[in-house]
């Protein structure tokens, strides 16, 4: 909603660089407020999923957490908090995480200023565009599969 609204008030590519700056900024906060405040007490009561978390997230910390941004599915306020909680790295974490934000944001933002414009293009641009991003999530997801779930093939 914020990169369709940014979209639509300063225009794609203005609307694109705000939208994504707040999402990195809302994410960036939400991992320093699990990592500083909420770390301690779910430590106590849930050491084993932490640990389980941390096992997947760990390694390729960058190449996984961007694929994850990529998705159009899932909880980004969990991811945050769940990457605070645990011991990833948050420079990797949120610089991916910026990264992974931008096709979204550029998708919602075209079509923001399309709506204004009443540009067809935009719109359909848009619309391409996130068929896209999903083929290539989807493809990015298989090629981790084994990561997510290490017991199947």
């Amino acid at each position: 909603m914020a990169a369709f609204a940014a979209g639509y008030a300063f225009g794609v590519w203005q609307g694109t660089l705000i939208a994504t700056f707040a999402a990195a900024l809302g994410c960036a906060i939400t991992f320093y407020t699990a990592r500083f405040i909420a770390r301690p007490l779910v430590l106590k009561r849930f050491s084993d999923k932490v640990d389980i978390f941390n096992n997947f997230l760990q390694q390729d910390t960058f190449q996984k957490t961007f694929i994850i941004r990529l998705l159009p599915a899932g909880n980004n306020f969990l991811l945050n908090l769940c990457s605070g909680v645990g011991a990833i790295d948050a420079k990797k974490f949120i610089s991916a995480s910026y990264l992974g934000f931008f096709p979204q944001m550029a998708i919602f933002a075209l079509a923001g200023s399309g709506i204004q414009m009443m540009s067809y293009w935009q719109i359909g641009a848009s619309a391409v565009l996130s068929v896209v991003a999903c083929l290539l999530s989807y493809r990015l997801y298989r090629r981790y599969k084994t990561d997510l779930h290490p017991n199947q093939s």
